[in-house]
């Protein structure tokens, strides 16, 4: 079982670090057994980074007092919500989508969608004829792709609508043969997360306004062995204050699902310990300011899947960890994580809208706190 569903608490932690003989950051980089990029990072790192991953559920925990009883404060995010209706066809190109809705804020999501399912689509109808050879990838790149029911409309007859359709249960399939979609994946992101900022935001807010970072940025470090360790997301949220650019959190996208077991996707040891490792490095970058400095906020997108993790390191951590026996209990990294939310099925739409506006106001409570007993 991977890192990510079996390393639930201190005691965990423990018996499998001594029984597979890990090691700390110190020791790894005194002999040269750790890589300074964390998308090269793994199994090792994480148990170095001493994480311990709670169980998934359909809120993170950081946003509870965050997220809003009713997303739909804007006609554009209702309709965000509901989807466009079974007159879409994965034919149809982005003229033709753009003509339909508006705003085009929609129109570009929709565009987004119906690109990755409509890849995925065509890895679906491709029945090889011999076995096909697995080449090995880059390290960054070799994660995951989904294939699902291709109907898009969100009134589809073959698809299960938002009443029907579970969250714990998405019917992953997984794809061995997938074309590059990473690019793809973060587009999607990016118009999604785009839509809900740009109208999930009152123009006459007080607060600075939060907007989608399409910049990749580079995060790095220096560690015990004066080693620099790096890491570049695919984009973020960030809130500009007139002064200061604040980073709210960091967007990492993957081009398919690598791994699923009885159809449900495995968060694989490779791509927790590059999300764990980018929120060490933005964490202990110098030049980077951040809306909180314990709490790192990661959207994890893969093609129209997106899983929210939050990330808590505080400075009792960053202190010692590097230097930590297997053995000791004393520090933790608290990785908490959402259930994985499709963009093609409506009540995951909502909890995605959901969680991103929660963002938001949890951001707008660290520049300006206010009374959390509030009914927000």
């Amino acid at each position: 079982m991977g890192y990510y569903d079996s390393i639930r608490n201190p005691e965990s932690f423990k018996k499998a670090a001594v029984a597979e003989h890990m090691e700390n950051f110190r020791d790894m980089f005194q002999l040269g057994r750790c890589p300074t990029a964390v998308s090269e990072w793994g199994r090792r790192q994480l148990f170095a980074s001493r994480a311990i991953c709670t169980v998934p559920k359909q809120q993170l925990s950081l946003l509870k007092h965050y997220l809003p009883n009713d997303p739909n404060v804007h006609p554009c995010i209702e309709h965000l919500i509901s989807g466009y209706g079974a007159d879409f066809n994965l034919e149809m190109s982005e003229p033709e989508i753009v003509r339909r809705c508006q705003p085009d804020s929609l129109a570009y999501v929709w565009t987004a969608l119906i690109k990755l399912l409509r890849a995925a689509s065509n890895v679906l109808s491709v029945a090889p004829e011999r076995p096909q050879r697995i080449r090995s990838r880059p390290a960054e790149y070799d994660e995951f792709v989904s294939s699902e029911n291709m109907q898009i409309g969100s009134s589809s007859p073959q698809r299960p609508d938002s009443a029907q359709a579970s969250i714990s249960s998405l019917g992953f399939v997984q794809g061995l043969s997938a074309p590059l979609l990473e690019d793809a994946t973060v587009r999607l992101a990016s118009c999604f997360t785009r839509c809900v900022l740009n109208y999930g935001q009152p123009l006459n807010k007080s607060s600075p306004f939060i907007q989608y970072r399409d910049e990749r940025q580079t995060y790095s470090y220096d560690t015990p062995t004066h080693t620099l360790v790096r890491a570049t997301d695919d984009g973020g949220l960030q809130l500009f204050d007139g002064e200061d650019m604040k980073q709210v959190a960091m967007v990492e996208g993957k081009r398919n699902f690598k791994v699923t077991i009885n159809g449900e996707p495995v968060v694989s040891d490779e791509v927790l310990a590059q999300l764990v490792g980018e929120a060490l490095a933005i964490r202990r970058h110098e030049m980077t300011q951040n809306i909180s400095e314990e709490d790192i906020v990661t959207i994890f997108a893969v093609t129209h899947h997106f899983k929210f993790f939050h990330f808590k390191i505080d400075e009792g951590f960053i202190d010692k960890y590097e230097y930590l026996s297997m053995e000791d209990a004393e520090t933790f990294m608290m990785v908490d994580s959402t259930s994985w939310f499709d963009i093609n099925v409506p009540e995951h739409r909502k909890q995605i809208v959901s969680h991103i506006m929660g963002l938001m106001a949890w951001a707008d409570n660290k520049q300006s706190p206010v009374d959390l007993d509030m009914d927000i």
